[in-house]
């Protein structure tokens, strides 16, 4: 299962850019290089949804992609290094900020490459999404570049370190491993979380 019909719905360069949207939104937070971008491609079928290249911290903005008209997926920009200019990269990582505290978002999936160990960035964007009540899924990336049982220990490894209810899932962009899951498990959730929302009584 793939989502077959895309479009670019927005892109927000400042918070006040930030759309108020009209679907649930499930946004790929990772560190550069992490394989965000090609994970989106991968995930919307389309080869230049997303830009990627030999260098990583590439994605400026937030860029929301409305997919098949029933999600929007959020294309953030990664974090750890910048392969731009010291302004750019900057205001990146302003921005990431401000999406982190108040952006929309539905569900986050957080990528790390399963080759490294989540660092305190990770820990922080877990702790701020959870204390705004979004669901967190961890997404282990590149996993045709390792074998089964390195997967299995860092997954167990995970569950030891993160919440226990925390989902976790193991992906590769290049075998296609684990992308039709994923797409199911970003639909489901996110509808799932947008509900108990509605359910919330106003304040």
């Amino acid at each position: 299962m793939r989502f077959t019909t895309i479009e670019l719905a927005h892109t927000a360069f400042r918070p006040a850019d930030f759309p108020v949207p009209d679907l649930p939104v499930a946004a790929l937070l990772g560190r550069s290089n992490s394989g965000k971008s090609t994970l989106l491609n991968a995930l919307l079928g389309e080869a230049r949804a997303a830009r990627t290249g030999q260098r990583p911290g590439l994605t400026r903005g937030v860029r929301f992609f409305r997919a098949d008209g029933r999600i929007l997926l959020a294309d953030t920009p990664g974090y750890g290094y910048a392969g731009m200019g010291k302004e750019a990269a900057e205001a990146n990582g302003r921005l990431l900020e401000a999406y982190l505290e108040a952006g929309p978002v539905t569900l986050a999936l957080l990528l790390l490459d399963v080759r490294r160990e989540p660092r305190q960035d990770e820990r922080i964007i877990m702790e701020r999404l959870t204390l705004r009540g979004v669901p967190v899924c961890i997404v282990l990336t590149k996993c045709d570049k390792v074998k089964e049982r390195e997967i299995s220990a860092k997954t167990k490894a995970l569950r030891t370190s993160f919440p226990p209810t925390t989902a976790i899932h193991s992906v590769s962009a290049a075998s296609g491993r684990g992308i039709d899951t994923l797409v199911k498990f970003i639909l489901q959730g996110a509808l799932h979380a947008l509900r108990q929302t509605e359910k919330e009584p106003a304040v």
